[in-house]
Parts: C-alpha cells; structure tokens; sequence
C-alpha cells in the first residue's frame, strides 16, 4: 500500500492514496491493515482520534473512479475525487464525535 502525506492548500496536511492501491484493501486484508496503520500513524501525528472502518471503506470505494484518489484530512473526514471532478466528502466526524457517512441521495 502506497500513501502519500500531502500538503493542500485547501485540506492542509492529508493522506492521499491513488484509486489503484486504494482499491487493493478491497479483498486483501493485508492492504487493508497497511492502510488503516498508516491512517492510525496519521491520527496519532496530529493527535486525532481517527481510524478506518470497513463501513467507510466500503463507502469511499463505492464512488470511486479508476483514475481517481482518497484523501483522509486533519479534520477526521474522507474525500474521493475522481479525475476532472472536485472532492466529494463522503465520511466525516460530527460534532458529537461520532462517524458518518453519506448516503447516496446526497451525491446523486
């Protein structure tokens, strides 16, 4: 599993990783585990409280594209963007700290 940490200028710090490895962790495991460690490594660089579910996994590779990207951001959310297209924020923390994820209707 390849990870890129990333400056943005709209994101600040993120992981980023290509459609391509993302897509690995689908039926591997052990890309699976290598993602969410280095997620974790992430969460515990900037002192978060942010690990990969499955659920949000499953989510993110829902809408994305071969030539697209995950981007995991310091604000605890999830962002596919697939080519040509802006970010869509597909998992997210709210305010009383607990995971959500977007439902189809919102995106659609």
């Amino acid at each position: 599993m390849k990870v890129e940490f990333v400056e943005s200028p709209v994101f600040k710090a993120t992981i980023t990783v290509s459609a391509e490895d993302f897509l690995k962790a689908k039926d591997d495991m052990l890309e699976f585990d290598s993602l969410y460690n280095a997620i974790d490594a992430f969460a515990a660089l900037f002192e978060l409280d942010f690990n990969l579910l499955r659920e949000e996994y499953d989510v993110s590779a829902k809408y994305l594209k071969e030539s697209g990207k995950v981007i995991f951001t310091t604000d605890q959310s999830i962002y596919v963007q697939n080519e040509g297209q802006e970010p869509i924020q597909v998992c997210y923390t709210d305010e009383t700290g607990g995971r959500r994820w977007i439902t189809d209707d919102i995106i659609e």
